[in-house]
């Protein structure tokens, strides 16, 4: 199906429930890309790939979708303050869905058939669905020839003090998982290594996802012994270690070493409106790997790419 015709279904299935933050034609092709609106910000997508480091060539099997928000006078707004401003449970529901819609769309348009794409869930979309997580979005991934096993979710650990929240993220992860859904657990900087092991053994998450500065990547040989014992004990957990943000040969490097698979960040290519390359990874899990990754280059603020999907 032409992608103007899935844009008019998607605008069709919005309208069912009209709420004061949704314009005419909320999900919009604009020269040859796919925007989203919310209010007065227009949303749209760029892409990094995801490189299998421990391959020759440092080949992609994969690609994280990044949201990017521009605001009045085309000035960029930070993800946060997007999210932030959805005070109401269905208005996150809503735009958190709008932006799972307007990545699928942008990566549906360029993707081969066998491509996968990491899509970021909010927490607070997690909370306000009370069950059947994933259903909705099944029904969009099936209009588009899609299906659940193409697609991670990633979401981030609940709060370790808060047992309803755990409750029930481990509930909507299990829906997801049931329905197809790889999953993915981000790890921010800051966080025990026990705590991050235990959100492990609750969630059971296929991947485990660290900022560089999480493990300290290449700072020491101390830290380097505590990384390779953290690593070692989320792969015994069954899970993947992708680390991102890595930046300089030295990082890539130091990941190696650590016996990380996985990474992602400017050193392989920046964020992007166009996928530029091939994303073979079977839907087994197992791993076949694609082409050699972009070109590596930071990304300048100027370029509004807001780190959130």
């Amino acid at each position: 199906m032409p992608v103007s015709q899935i844009i008019d279904y998607f605008n069709d299935q919005m309208r069912v429930a009209p709420m004061r933050f949704l314009p005419e034609g909320p999900i919009r092709l604009r020269y040859g890309a796919v925007d989203g609106y919310f209010g007065p910000l227009r949303l749209t997508s760029v892409f990094q790939p995801l490189v299998a480091i421990a391959s020759s060539g440092h080949l992609v099997v994969g690609h994280q979708a990044y949201v990017r928000a521009l605001g009045a006078n085309h000035a960029a707004l930070p993800a946060p303050e997007v999210f932030a401003s959805a005070r109401e449970a269905a208005a996150i529901v809503y735009l958190d869905r709008l932006c799972r819609t307007v990545h699928m769309l942008n990566f549906l348009r360029q993707a081969n058939e066998d491509d996968c794409l990491f899509l970021h869930v909010h927490a607070r979309h997690i909370l306000a669905v009370p069950h059947d997580h994933g259903e909705y979005f099944e029904g969009l991934l099936h209009r588009c020839g899609l299906t659940p096993e193409r697609i991670v979710i990633q979401v981030g650990p609940p709060s370790m003090g808060n047992a309803d929240e755990r409750r029930r993220t481990q509930a909507a992860l299990r829906n997801y998982r049931r329905r197809g859904y790889r999953l993915a657990m981000d790890v921010i900087s800051g966080v025990h290594r026990e705590n991050i092991l235990e959100h492990v053994s609750e969630l059971q998450p296929d991947y485990v996802r660290l900022d560089r500065t999480c493990p300290a990547i290449g700072d020491n040989q101390v830290a380097l012994a505590r990384a390779m014992t953290l690593f070692a004990l989320l792969h015994e957990s069954g899970a993947q270690v992708i680390v991102h943000r890595l930046e300089t040969t030295a990082q890539v490097r130091a990941a190696t070493e650590y016996g990380v698979e996985l990474a992602a960040g400017d050193h392989f290519g920046r964020p992007s409106p166009d996928l530029s390359n091939g994303i073979p990874v079977p839907v087994d899990g197992s791993r076949r790997f694609g082409r050699k990754a972009a070109g590596k280059g930071p990304v300048r603020e100027s370029d509004g790419c807001l780190r959130y999907a």
